[in-house]
């Protein structure tokens, strides 16, 4: 067997195929990671409004 012959696969290849072969479990991760991370986003900002609701409503401010 020559060189040539084999196939080598970098991490954007192997990246590729795997979204060929599995599209549709690539596209559930990927819905799936952007849910989350926009369930992080909009948690913090809900405590970031909280603690800034709290902190208007103290009858001492520091």
């Amino acid at each position: 067997m020559r060189m040539q012959d084999e196939k080598w696969l970098d991490a954007r290849g192997l990246a590729l195929q795997n979204i060929r072969v599995r599209g549709g479990r690539s596209f559930g991760i990927a819905a799936l990671s952007a849910l989350l991370a926009l369930m992080l986003f909009l948690s913090s900002f809900w405590m970031l409004s909280l603690k800034n609701g709290l902190r208007s409503l103290s009858p001492c401010r520091l």
